[in-house]
């Protein structure tokens, strides 16, 4: 009777959902049954791993560790409550251990977000040193917000190595309030590495800016061969923090050719003008107190207020 309601693609994953939350045992048991197969369908798998039932959950992460997975299987578990309670926190930290391929793996990281249990942290802090980009990219996104002496130390060596910095190194420097990685962080920027890795660590020298940094930030901002928007902002941001009011005009100009899209998109340039004061900068925030964007009408209400 199921196998036209399964057999469809309009209906086949919400029937499987429906069997996998099912109190009777039966109906759990014939989607464990599926999942269990060689390159079982991948609706199979996400029906099992959302379950409202541990058991349900822990049958998912016990076929992560097979290797009857679909090459091409992917799935997220931001929205599995279940999954990323503490209930379930021994079994993932155990499946984390046992699994050896590292796209399943760099995708169960994850589940770890923002834990500070000294197991996660240890499996976190040893994903920085991993061979493999998605595992240190996903294990340094999980430890967001965390910070410790050890996280510190392995920050130290990595920040500057091209072989295990990822886009989010230098966010979670920032998060420890470690203000002496700007030798590392301009190696970085200044490499061949993918583009967002080099943004986070533009990102972290205009949170510690040096004066050295001042010919930097100008050449960035200024640069019109350039459509790089995020580091044209964290460029206003820098020399707003080392207080360069030489740049007012220049940070006007690249505000304003961002603004033809949306007053919203000048919120690091008004910002950074906020910071540096005068007369120019004043009156230039002032044209956004009548701004269609209550959120930039707000901005410069109450900078304008601090002045």
């Amino acid at each position: 009777m199921l196998e036209p309601v399964l057999d469809s693609t309009l209906t086949k994953a919400t029937a499987l959902n429906a069997l996998a939350d099912s109190p009777t045992e039966s109906d759990r048991q014939f989607v464990v049954k599926r999942m269990n197969k060689v390159n079982p369908d991948p609706n199979v798998l996400a029906a099992v791993k959302s379950s409202r039932y541990p058991e349900m959950v822990k049958q998912w992460l016990y076929q992560l560790q097979s290797d009857k997975l679909p090459a091409t299987y992917y799935f997220s578990v931001y929205q599995d409550t279940l999954l990323k309670s503490e209930a379930m926190l021994p079994y993932v930290q155990e499946t984390i251990k046992k699994l050896k391929n590292p796209k399943i793996l760099s995708q169960l990281l994850p589940a770890l977000n923002g834990r500070n249990d000294q197991v996660s942290q240890d499996l976190l802090l040893n994903s920085l040193r991993d061979k493999n980009s998605l595992i240190r990219y996903y294990g340094s996104v999980a430890l967001t917000g965390t910070c410790s002496e050890k996280l510190k130390l392995i920050l130290k060596e990595v920040a500057g190595d091209t072989s295990y910095c990822t886009p989010n190194t230098f966010d979670l420097a920032i998060g420890c309030k470690m203000d002496s990685l700007q030798n590392a962080a301009e190696f970085i920027y200044l490499s061949e590495l993918e583009h967002m890795t080099k943004v986070n660590a533009l990102k972290y020298l205009a949170t510690y800016p040096q004066k050295k940094h001042l010919k930097l930030f100008r050449d960035t901002i200024l640069d019109n061969n350039s459509d790089d928007i995020s580091s044209k902002r964290l460029a206003a941001k820098g020399l707003a923090e080392l207080h360069d009011v030489s740049s007012i005009e220049t940070i006007i100009k690249a505000s304003e050719k961002e603004r033809k899209g949306s007053d919203g998109n000048t919120v690091f340039y008004v910002e950074a003008l906020g910071k540096l004061k005068g007369t120019r900068a004043k009156s230039y925030i002032s044209t956004f107190l009548n701004s269609e964007e209550e959120q930039m009408r707000l901005l410069a209400e109450g900078l304008i207020k601090n002045w």
